[in-house]
């Protein structure tokens, strides 16, 4: 049925789509991150052309195996890099706020040439 041919083409060209496009677009730095889609759908491919039920068990406990291990995988380095990006955040406001080297502490008073300043967070007062 030519339906049928079809829908296999296509579904065949998107599958070749979604792994090239997974490899052109990857992080370089991030490679050990990602989900190792080759061996995933190479094991599809082997569940497909099983020959008897016992091989086709044994492989599908295989690959649900192999998409447990590459979903923590995953999981665990995007909590990581959150974990990191809100890390440096929270030193960037840190170092934001902070006052910078050689000015007055919050609330210090300092004295040059008969001027008296106060320092209050971010306001300076001369009085």
């Amino acid at each position: 049925h030519s339906g049928t041919k079809f829908g296999s083409r296509l579904a065949a060209s998107l599958e070749m789509k979604f792994g090239a496009d997974l490899k052109a677009n990857m992080v370089p730095e991030w490679a050990a991150g990602y989900i190792e889609y080759d061996k995933l759908k190479g094991l599809i491919k082997q569940i497909t052309s099983a020959a008897d039920a016992a091989s086709k068990e044994a492989l599908e406990e295989e690959f649900f195996l192999l998409l447990e291990e590459q979903l923590e995988k995953v999981n665990s380095f995007y909590l990581k890099k959150v974990a990191d990006f809100e890390a440096d955040l929270e030193a960037k406001k840190a170092a934001g706020t902070a006052a910078a080297p050689g000015a007055a502490a919050p609330g210090a008073t300092t004295t040059t040439s008969g001027a008296t300043t106060t320092t209050s967070g971010a306001t300076t007062t001369t009085s």
